[in-house]
């Protein structure tokens, strides 16, 4: 499904915009990429993920928010629903679930479960390279280890590559 579709059928028109464009690209992406497949490993239509699905992702959003996920109140949406389209979790994630977290960590909540989903991030974190010149000097880095390569990054926001390993 074409995003510039989505978005300006599904997206544009929301009652709670709580999330930026950005965040409901990555979770759009993360939604097909869920999406219950054919035999033929085609997108059946309706596009669709099932609850449970769902709930996984709320666990992880939560959880990388550092907010608590209330199991009960899912279970009363899902006796209802069995498989959510994309406006649908969109709408539970901007009214019931960014209660009580900042728009930064929402997005980083999102972005998690893209680079681990998408991407396929294994591990993010700081270490320490020694550097390239005569003198040894040690310097701090941005890690981001993937199943085929480790890049580093001068910090923490990833836009400065340093190299790959």
């Amino acid at each position: 499904v074409c995003w510039f579709v989505t978005h300006a059928k599904t997206f544009m028109h929301r009652q709670v915009a709580v999330l930026s464009d950005d965040d409901l690209y990555r979770l759009w992406r993360v939604f097909n990429f869920l999406a219950e497949r054919d035999e033929g490993g085609g997108v059946e239509f309706p596009v669709v993920i099932d609850a449970e699905e769902v709930e996984l992702l709320l666990q992880k959003f939560h959880s990388s928010c550092g907010t608590k996920f209330n199991t009960s109140e899912f279970e009363m949406i899902r006796k209802e629903i069995s498989s959510f389209n994309v406006a649908q979790v969109v709408n539970l994630v901007e009214e019931h679930h960014c209660k009580g977290a900042d728009a930064e960590a929402m997005s980083n909540a999102i972005q998690e479960m893209y680079d681990e989903l998408l991407v396929e991030v294994i591990k993010k974190g700081y270490l320490n390279k020694k550097g390239t010149s005569k003198m040894t000097a040690w310097k701090e880095r941005w890690f981001v280890l993937t199943p085929r390569f480790i890049y580093y990054y001068t910090s923490r926001d990833e836009m400065d590559r340093k190299g790959s390993i």
